[in-house]
């Protein structure tokens, strides 16, 4: 829980996002969406973006696999 992963969807497409919760229908992944926003109205530079996560969910046999590889963050010293 709580994790940075990847889920490849079962129509070959992949997929990014937190994993929030799982239980037996499904998960729940906060999915993230980049939003731009037009500053210049209250006397700012211009247009600034940031990104929002939204809380999804999925079921299983939305994907491939009913496992969830965690986005390797680093890589361990064997």
């Amino acid at each position: 829980m709580s994790y940075h992963v990847i889920g490849h969807r079962s129509d070959g497409s992949s997929m990014d996002g937190i994993l929030d919760s799982m239980d037996d229908g499904g998960i729940t992944m906060l999915v993230p969406e980049d939003v731009e926003d037009d500053d210049r109205q209250f006397g700012g530079y211009g247009r600034r973006r940031y990104r929002r996560y939204r809380r999804r969910r999925y079921p299983y046999s939305f994907f491939v696999f009913p496992f969830f590889v965690p986005f390797p963050y680093y890589y361990p010293y064997w």
